[in-house]
């Protein structure tokens, strides 16, 4: 278009209007993805935080089954006991990353516990 023997600059030969409501609802639109994005990584970190932590409930209690099962079996069979504490111990270290203080307050009452048992089968005192 001429105007004055100039022409006018692209932007306004070619302007587009956008309705307001348009705006709004783009804008509408992509705080709703945005607050969805955060919600969905919460509940995925609770889902993570809760698998984690029934994993580590479940390794205290398999190993504390070995290690009472062998405690008891050197009891019975009046022998020396030999336990691989390794897992036990970690076990409840596990446990103390994820879980609440009284779980593993408790884990840690087991260890005392098991090394009062072990003691006793070794004829000697408990370490303290």
């Amino acid at each position: 278009m001429v105007v004055r023997g100039q022409l006018r600059p692209a932007a306004t030969r070619h302007a587009i209007a956008v309705p307001r409501a348009n705006i709004v609802t783009m804008a509408g639109t992509l705080l709703g993805v945005l607050a969805g994005g955060v919600l969905a990584r919460r509940t995925q970190e609770r889902h993570w935080l809760k698998d984690t932590e029934a994993e580590a409930y479940a390794a205290v209690l398999r190993e504390y089954t070995r290690v009472e099962f062998d405690l008891r079996m050197a009891h019975v069979e009046r022998r020396a006991p030999k336990v691989d504490w390794a897992p036990w111990g970690a076990a409840p270290t596990a446990l103390s990353l994820v879980a609440e203080d009284r779980a593993v307050s408790a884990a840690e009452q087991l260890a005392r516990t098991f090394v009062s048992m072990e003691a006793h089968l070794h004829n000697a005192e408990p370490q303290q």
